[in-house]
């Protein structure tokens, strides 16, 4: 006589079986989810990086209005630095819709992004009509000859 195999069955409530599935097929794909979820993180990314360099070119776009960049030697003073010279002639020129702006076309016309200093001789851009007719009088303090580099 053969003794009789008990066998157990457990029962789950369908939130359970919902629980296990859901077990199963994380541990078999869990390697896909992860590269899934850093996919979508990168082009989320991206887009954020795209949208910030937009509204960044636009912010800093600037706009000629028909007048040309034009250069004038200045031999700096005592107590100029580029942001003092940038913040009397930056107003003048409608191109600039910040002051930094103007402090990095100063500093990139001189190649210098360091301290100017007293005796140096320095280009200082700025734009005028075509035929030359309108120099404004504040850059007087600074224009002296025009130069083109």
């Amino acid at each position: 006589m053969q003794a009789a195999m008990s066998v157990r069955t457990r029962r789950y409530t369908p939130a359970q079986l919902m629980a296990r599935k859901a077990k199963k097929f994380m541990s078999r794909n869990a390697e896909t989810i992860v590269i899934t979820i850093i996919f979508i993180l990168g082009l989320i990314a991206g887009v954020l990086l795209a949208n910030t360099a937009h509204w960044l070119k636009e912010r800093n776009a600037m706009n000629d209005y028909g007048r040309e960049l034009r250069y004038a030697e200045y031999e700096v003073k005592s107590g100029d630095t580029y942001w003092s010279i940038a913040e009397d002639l930056y107003v003048l020129n409608p191109e600039f819709t910040d002051i930094r702006q103007y402090v990095n076309l100063l500093q990139k016309t001189n190649r210098s992004f360091d301290y100017i200093r007293q005796g140096q001789t320095i280009l200082i851009p700025y734009y005028a009509d075509p035929n030359g007719t309108s120099v404004f009088d504040a850059y007087e303090k600074y224009i002296g000859t025009e130069e083109q580099p």
